[in-house]
């Protein structure tokens, strides 16, 4: 993060104590004494909604785009699942928002704000989810929205409904089945109490097992656990007792289960957290990009949304990344593959923005 200028800032305290922080990235403007009214894209990490920071999977080559076009970018914490839920998560992304659109910047050079409402959402994987969750909650409402690979557009598939009972595949690796005993400590009903409130929680890469007792290495192998266990809705809602997914699980086993039939099964308080429930002409235009092998979360997601946002009649372009897994984005070599899909990015940001 070296060769940018950016500066981290808190957006709001938890409790009246615990910070949550962003960062915003500055483009490189002339100096002026002005305010500067500028276009901003607002992105939100991935990590399962259990681990990560504003820091996190960070996609370099969406900032450096969004920078070249002389717009400011801005990565944001949240709180993380367990023991907060989506709705404390959509709190934050909304106390995000207000804060982007309330907040004069001063930079080394200049002082930005946004530019009236010209503000776009961006995230990978979990932080897909929280544009979603930003074009239902969020005021200003997004302009454009970016998902990659994001997981939860439809939460109600085979995949993201069973239970592994063995050994699964996950990011391309074999993972051995884990022992719940391992993460009771910090699954439900909590036996060792309530676990503390997590923000930014340090991404160990290849960590997808608990095999350590550190806190790290436990948060590293909750979104495979809570996968493997077909508990990962239980969390999203708080809804544990009784469990929410067995309850949609008992729905999809009818095998000609429509949506209305997993709505049904909602209580209606939950429905805002299910974006393909809440898609309608009022969803901004969206560009989403997946790799077509993505054994987290399932090319048939993204296509399920597309199809969702195109028939509320709203513009939506769905990029397929062939042969790729999960995160193809921000592995080495990534711009030299994908700078064709990532310069059909930036065109879709500077038309919407």
């Amino acid at each position: 993060m070296e060769k940018y200028n950016y500066k981290t800032l808190e957006y709001k305290r938890i409790n009246g104590s615990q910070p949550v922080l962003l960062d915003v990235f500055f483009p490189p403007l002339a100096s002026t004494d002005e305010v500067v009214a500028l276009p901003v894209v607002v992105h939100f990490h991935g990590g399962g909604l259990v681990v990560g920071n504003r820091q996190s999977f960070m996609p370099i080559w969406l900032v450096d785009r969004v920078l070249a076009l002389g717009y400011a970018f801005i990565s944001a914490d949240y709180r993380l699942l367990i023991p907060c839920t989506a709705h404390d998560i959509v709190e934050d992304l909304q106390d995000v928002f207000k804060f982007v659109s309330s907040t004069n910047f001063k930079g080394d050079a200049y002082t930005f704000k946004l530019d009236g409402d010209r503000i776009a959402v961006a995230g990978g994987s979990a932080g897909g989810l929280c544009t979603y969750l930003a074009a239902i909650h969020c005021n200003p409402k997004p302009k454009a929205l970016i998902s990659l690979y994001g997981s939860g557009g439809d939460f109600f598939t085979e995949h993201r409904l069973r239970v592994e009972l063995g050994d699964f595949t996950w990011m391309g690796q074999t993972i051995r089945h884990i022992d719940p005993a391992m993460l009771a400590d910090i699954t439900f009903p909590y036996p060792q109490g309530t676990p503390t409130v997590e923000t930014d929680v340090p991404v160990v890469l290849g960590s997808l097992v608990p095999s350590t007792d550190s806190r790290v290495t436990k948060r590293m192998a909750l979104s495979s656990f809570l996968f493997q266990e077909g508990r990962n809705l239980d969390y999203y809602t708080g809804l544990h007792s009784p469990s929410i997914s067995d309850a949609l699980r008992e729905v999809s086993k009818k095998g000609d289960a429509t949506l209305e039939d997993f709505k049904k099964a909602l209580p209606e308080n939950m429905h805002r957290l299910f974006p393909l429930l809440c898609i309608d002409s009022q969803w901004p235009p969206s560009m989403i990009l997946h790799g077509t092998e993505d054994d987290v979360v399932r090319l048939e997601s993204s296509q399920n949304v597309r199809d969702a946002i195109k028939e509320a009649g709203v513009s939506v372009d769905l990029i397929e990344i062939g042969g790729q897994n999960h995160g193809f984005d921000i592995f080495p070599g990534a711009e030299e593959k994908y700078r064709v899909e990532f310069d059909r990015v930036k065109e879709f940001i500077r038309t919407y923005l």
